[in-house]
């Protein structure tokens, strides 16, 4: 039911896997399930008036399952904000296991990526005397397309206030006790993690680039993503597709990734050795990120206002559902007001300018004979 129907405010959390979807329900309990035969709906009690939380667990991992689950989820709850929660690899030094990022911006690149071997030019020096040089291995050389997807301003502002509201920024050290505490009891123990510099640090949350594209396993790879942005933090696999289903449903859109990894050729051996218990730690941290922000109201406002302006009466409502039929009404109708007003304009040839101001650039003694120049331009090519 859409949330405009209610007079409620919905939040649609969109979650990738089925493990991060378990750690959603432990920490808010299903209060309805509400799914249909192509998607898992739930809607959470989060004790919060006026508002109501529903979650949608993707088929699977990736873009395009993000964007059918959020699209699915959207037109079917009509909600006034969008949150895709979950695990991610860091690429910075400034997050740890357990740590938090939050997007300002979703980097896509995962169009358009071209991934290359170039082979060097000169061989190798042979290891001993006699033999011959050896051939250096090809260098991969990976090229990206990336596409930025903003996040409004006052969303990324609203997990800022947090560091600043009297009451907040005291929930937010609690949270942050908290999830130490998690960490130490979850992997704290597991020797052979090499975490223990990362285990004396506090966890903490920080607000920046995530990027999101495949999987990444390989060096180059993640080379290649740490100088799109020096201040980027994370990589995963679905917010570009959860973001784009936002953006053209018009609906404020953001990021809450659990750091469960450094996003390198160690990973596996890492979810190994801590028995997954990485990206639980890292689950758990950010879905009790986001429930610090349901009591954040700047945050909660963000939804509402959405809300508020979607009950709103629209001044035009157009008078066909297909816009090439509106544009060709539109474009019939200015040419027969030209015709009418202007007998020249009736006559003119299909290729003529229309009758708006035009204007010349000054031509000079040096570039008399450009006749480019002397061509009456419109005034927004000329500007």
């Amino acid at each position: 039911m859409p949330s405009s129907a209610t007079n409620t405010a919905t939040i649609l959390v969109f979650v990738a896997l089925p493990e991060e979807h378990d750690r959603l329900l432990e920490w808010f309990p299903p209060h309805e399930t509400i799914s249909d035969p192509e998607h898992v709906f739930i809607e959470h009690d989060i004790q919060v008036d006026g508002f109501r939380m529903v979650s949608v667990l993707a088929k699977g991992m990736g873009i395009d399952n993000a964007y059918d689950a959020t699209q699915a989820g959207i037109s079917r709850f009509a909600p006034d904000l969008v949150v895709c929660i979950g695990i991610a690899g860091s690429l910075t030094s400034d997050l740890k296991i357990g740590d938090v990022g939050v997007c300002s911006e979703v980097i896509d690149v995962s169009q358009n990526m071209k991934i290359t071997e170039v082979k060097p030019n000169r061989r190798r020096r042979p290891t001993k005397p006699g033999k011959a040089p050896r051939q250096a291995p090809p260098r991969t050389v990976i090229e990206l397309s990336p596409k930025t997807l903003m996040v409004p301003p006052e969303l990324s502002a609203s997990f800022r206030f947090l560091r600043s509201h009297p009451t907040l920024k005291t929930d937010l050290a609690a949270w942050a006790d908290q999830a130490t505490l998690r960490r130490e009891k979850q992997i704290g123990r597991i020797g052979g993690a090499g975490l223990d510099n990362e285990l004396s640090q506090t966890p903490t949350a920080e607000i920046g680039s995530i990027i999101s594209g495949p999987v990444v396993a390989s060096g180059a790879f993640k080379e290649a993503l740490k100088k799109i942005d020096r201040k980027v933090l994370s990589v995963e696999t679905e917010s570009s597709g959860v973001f784009r289903a936002a953006v053209n449903a018009k609906v404020p859109c953001i990021t809450i990734r659990g750091i469960s990894d450094h996003a390198d050729i160690n990973k596996n051996a890492l979810e190994r050795t801590t028995k997954q218990a990485a990206r639980q730690l890292a689950a758990d941290n950010a879905i009790t990120y986001l429930a610090l922000q349901l009591r954040n109201p700047t945050f909660m406002r963000i939804a509402a206002s959405h809300l508020e302006e979607a009950g709103q009466p629209q001044l035009f409502q157009p008078n066909d559902s297909e816009p090439d039929k509106v544009l060709a009404k539109i474009a019939a109708d200015l040419d027969s007001y030209l015709e009418k007003m202007s007998p020249e304009y009736k006559h003119r040839p299909n290729s003529a300018n229309l009758p708006i101001p035009r204007i010349s650039r000054d031509v000079i003694d040096d570039d008399i004979e450009d006749l480019e120049a002397k061509i009456p331009k419109a005034i927004f090519d000329a500007l």
